[in-house]
């Protein structure tokens, strides 16, 4: 506001990172709750980093020289905070594992990600925990940190995974990622493309090694070679060149986005 008021003749906008995933058909963004909760508190799925998958969707697509709205692709954002997946159809977002909150899906750095809702609901109810204090937890004291006990870091955790809760975590984190990629193969019936992104999913040669483990049935076959030796500045081909499905690592860029759609509509301003 204060900008605004200072600097009147230039023009704003506001980027949502939701806005990728607006389009998700009912099926994937409704609650399962009475229908009057649900429009009274506009509860629905919405999404998130979806300027991280615009992004690394137009990158793919340029790659494989192939324009977006025909392929089928799976996209695992895999940040040091949040990560999620998301699967993406000619184009178009068609379900993502975060929610009406990003606190929801894979197993994140300290967030949750799915567990039963009856566990915090009990914990309030029969011991008294107060919602800021399981806030606090689910959001900075849980996922990694939580399960393993001693860091966040998932290099730490690979670091140790001889120790019991280190591989636990490891184990549960990748778990958690394969069971999200197995039904978005579900859903979207195959792939054109997977493809890794954001600091985890870049610089992490085990996860997407262990991610794409006995994944041959949905056309998924990793070239070891190509993946520990991937760059992290730049996209790299992971897949055997048999692979039915094209394996990327994509450098993720959200300000490339926001600029791009500022000067389009700069353009259809002027």
């Amino acid at each position: 506001m204060c900008q605004k008021k200072n600097m009147p003749e230039v023009k704003q906008y506001v980027a949502f990172d939701s806005a990728f995933h607006s389009n998700l058909p009912p099926v994937a963004y409704t609650y399962p709750l009475p229908r009057e909760i649900i429009k009274k508190f506009a509860y629905r799925k919405y999404g998130f980093h979806g300027l991280s998958y615009l992004d690394v969707m137009q990158k793919t697509a340029d790659w494989l020289k192939t324009p977006a709205e025909k392929l089928k692709m799976i996209i695992c954002h895999l940040g040091t905070g949040g990560s999620s997946v998301a699967a993406i159809r000619h184009g178009c977002s068609i379900d993502t594992s975060m929610g009406y909150s990003p606190l929801t899906g894979l197993i994140m750095s300290t967030r949750c990600g799915d567990i039963d809702p009856m566990l915090t609901i009990y914990l309030m109810a029969a011991y008294g925990y107060r919602p800021d204090y399981l806030l606090d937890m689910l959001e900075k004291k849980s996922g990694l940190f939580g399960l393993s006990g001693f860091s966040s870091d998932i290099r730490d955790i690979i670091d140790k995974k001889e120790e019991k809760q280190a591989k636990l975590a490891f184990d549960m984190y990748i778990h958690r990622l394969k069971e999200y990629l197995g039904s978005y193969l579900a859903v979207l019936g195959s792939i054109d493309a997977l493809v890794f992104t954001d600091d985890i999913g870049v610089q992490n040669w085990l996860v997407r090694e262990k991610v794409c483990e006995n994944m041959a049935w949905g056309g998924i076959l990793l070239d070891q070679r190509r993946n520990r030796n991937a760059s992290n500045d730049k996209i790299t081909g992971l897949n055997m060149t048999k692979s039915r499905v094209k394996i990327l690592s994509v450098p993720n860029d959200e300000e490339r986005v926001i600029c791009m759609e500022s000067l389009r509509l700069i353009r259809k301003s002027s």
